[in-house]
């Protein structure tokens, strides 16, 4: 099982798979988690005529990623402009630190370390967990990307549900955040009596003449105590 906190899940190619990730997505974002990144809205059209489409998951916008080259045109559609502009929806994320970022494909162009390549690699260097979509064709540079081989899913819901890394990173960080706001709501206010955030400031308190009695930068001075 893949316990990294990044992993793509191996499809055959074309659109497949891209209605698992965004079923996957608004799943978590049910259940509270936030997701950051860039979902696949539509593939390549056999035609040519229509352009690969792309989306922000926080907002919405979508992206056209791709140029109309014709039906004959073998030549790769990609547009470099779309795709720089598309990347800043991963460069926001990675300073919002969110509980799992979604890339819509590790590709050729990733593969070749150009797209989206310099944004992954930062995002799992700051240990957000990251998630995508490869095919055959590039599972081979997927796994040199990442430096291991144990980062592949199969296509199912159940593969994505049981990856660890994001349920371990989520917890560990937006659950117990969570927790603490909800214990700080319950919780009856403290009441410290005057000149207490003084007393925090000099890291002591005074309870008489010439006796200190805490050296502590938390101050829990008896109702009697006068802090200073």
């Amino acid at each position: 099982m893949n316990h990294f906190p990044f992993a793509a899940v191996l499809h055959a190619g074309n659109s497949e798979g891209d209605a698992l990730i965004r079923q996957f997505c608004a799943q978590l974002q049910v259940s509270g988690w936030k997701i950051r990144g860039l979902l696949p809205l539509r593939g390549k059209d056999p035609q040519g005529h229509l352009p690969m489409l792309i989306s922000d998951i926080r907002d919405g916008r979508s992206f056209a990623i791709s140029q109309a080259l014709g039906p004959g045109s073998h030549a790769c559609s990609l547009d470099p402009g779309a795709l720089a502009q598309a990347s800043g929806v991963l460069r926001e994320a990675l300073h919002e630190r969110p509980d799992l970022v979604i890339v819509n494909r590790f590709g050729a162009v990733e593969a070749a370390g150009r797209g989206f390549a310099s944004e992954m690699l930062a995002l799992m260097s700051e240990g957000i967990p990251l998630l995508t979509l490869v095919s055959p064709q590039y599972q081979a540079d997927w796994q040199r990307f990442v430096g291991t081989e144990d980062c592949l899913l199969p296509l199912s819901e159940e593969a994505l549900l049981s990856w660890p890394a994001p349920r371990t990173h989520w917890f560990s960080r937006s659950a117990r955040r969570r927790q603490r706001r909800r214990f700080a709501r319950s919780s009856p206010p403290v009441h410290r009596p005057p000149y207490c955030s003084a007393a925090w400031r000099r890291k002591r308190c005074w309870a008489g003449p010439g006796h200190w009695t805490r050296t502590s930068a938390a101050c829990s001075a008896p109702w009697s105590v006068t802090c200073r």
